[in-house]
């Protein structure tokens, strides 16, 4: 490896996975937050831990204002860490182009 490909790689990789780490983590916190906002009158945690997590699963009715908006970021952060991901395969794809 030439020292310039050596650079990138030791300062890049940190400066493209953190932000992804926090993004991810953060996300499901908020997805977790939101599956455990629900109604009391739920009949959503009686079924199963598993379904629990997923709020694809959870109608929007049975989630409280809180759960709602908990809901909401977390959609928001999974759309912004798709978004990281495809930005860095795009970009390390250019770079490995214009290194060779």
């Amino acid at each position: 490896m030439h020292l310039t490909e050596q650079t990138l790689t030791v300062i890049g990789i940190p400066l493209l996975t953190v932000p992804a780490l926090v993004i991810g983590w953060s996300g499901l916190y908020c997805g977790l937050q939101a599956a455990n906002n629900l109604k009391p009158d739920s009949k959503w945690p009686s079924l199963n831990v598993k379904t629990r997590t997923r709020l694809v699963l959870i109608p929007r009715s049975e989630l409280t204002e809180t759960g709602l908006w908990y809901r909401r970021r977390a959609y928001i952060l999974s759309l912004a860490l798709y978004t990281w991901v495809i930005m860095v395969a795009s970009l390390w794809y250019f770079a490995i182009r214009l290194m060779s």
